[in-house]
């Protein structure tokens, strides 16, 4: 079997129930590059996905190229925020000129990438002095606990499951150390974002129709499978409350840095 590509994980279901939920700190990453950049600049915008961020930072004055390597998300990003510079393109291969941007904005994007080629070329296409800005799950909360059960349910018997390295930027030095050979001034903040859900079946219903990774890794977990949605749905009957509903929150960290 060959290697999935991001695309083939990001278009295995639909994005839209995801993308409503991770919206708040979409718009706060804009905030965060608003609150440090000139207005004009040049933004990239890595890992668009269906244009919230690239919409509020072209309100804000920036010029926006968004980049997304499924071929789907750019065809409705760039039907939802016309004025951006929509590119099909990966994070750790963007196409972009050297020192092209003045900024780079990602919300749970960026984290995705291989933590050395990712950064290499976020330093690439950074002019020196540019800004990043990205968001990356921390280990507190709902889908850190979730992520835990998934890893357990799919690892092979015998082999203890591994923190993924998209869940490691946001621990003790990892952002510094990942990003410290070409940014300055690496910062970490721990943020929440609301999780909940008003019953058990509605997070199962997001899992199997609206969140690409959990409908990927669902279907990549042969016979494991079983075990998975056992876990999946485990974890949320714990969560609910008297009235069966979830009312829950995610850690996130805002990383931001300087470009050398």
């Amino acid at each position: 079997m060959s290697t999935p590509t991001p695309a083939d994980i990001w278009a295995s279901s639909d994005y839209a129930p995801t993308a409503a939920r991770l919206r708040p700190a979409a718009l706060a990453v804009a905030e965060e590059v608003a609150a440090r950049v000139r207005s004009g600049a040049h933004v990239l915008d890595l890992g668009a996905g269906h244009g919230q961020g690239a919409a509020k930072l072209v309100a804000r004055g920036f010029r926006v190229t968004a980049l997304d390597p499924t071929p789907a998300m750019v065809e409705i990003g760039r039907a939802r925020v016309p004025e951006a510079d929509w590119v099909l393109a990966d994070g750790e291969h963007t196409g972009l000129k050297g020192g092209a941007v003045d900024a780079i904005a990602s919300s749970f994007a960026a984290m995705i990438c291989d933590p050395c080629a990712g950064p290499a070329e976020w330093a690439r296409v950074l002019a020196p002095g540019g800004t990043l800005v990205m968001t990356a799950w921390d280990g507190r909360g709902f889908l850190a606990e979730m992520t835990d059960r998934m890893t357990a349910a799919v690892a092979p018997a015998g082999q203890a499951p591994h923190t993924p390295p998209h869940m490691r930027w946001a621990q003790d030095g990892v952002a510094a150390e990942r990003l410290g050979p070409w940014f300055a001034d690496v910062r970490v903040e721990h943020r929440d974002l609301t999780w909940d859900f008003p019953s058990v079946e509605a997070g199962m219903e997001l899992y199997l129709e609206g969140s690409p990774t959990h409908t990927w890794s669902l279907a990549m977990a042969g016979d494991r499978r079983q075990a998975l949605l056992e876990a999946l749905r485990g974890h949320l009957e714990e969560c609910a409350g008297q009235d069966g509903a979830i009312r829950s929150s995610a850690g996130y960290a805002m990383i931001t840095a300087t470009r050398r």
